[in-house]
């Protein structure tokens, strides 16, 4: 299957609104290679870097399942929460 960086992460922004209401900035790329997707989430200092198999990123594509990604996802704003918590 073939698409753009933009389409996952758009993808990606739509099932996980928080992304984008908490001002969290996501990039994407592919790693032909290892037929891997690397997706970066930031904010701030805070950084999560995850690899999404080539194959669960074409099921997020296709439909609303991210589920390795979605866990990632939920940890990083986790940790966001619980730093905004302390300050």
């Amino acid at each position: 299957m073939s698409y753009t960086s933009q389409t996952l992460i758009d993808k990606i922004r739509q099932m996980y609104p928080t992304i984008r209401e908490h001002g969290i900035d996501v990039v994407a790329w592919r790693d032909q290679t290892a037929d891997t997707w690397i997706i970066t989430l930031r904010k701030g200092d805070r950084t999560l870097t995850t690899y999404v198999d080539g194959a669960e990123a074409d099921q997020c594509i296709e439909g609303d399942r991210c589920i390795y990604l979605g866990l990632h996802v939920a940890e990083f704003l986790a940790n966001f929460e619980d730093q905004r918590l302390a300050a």
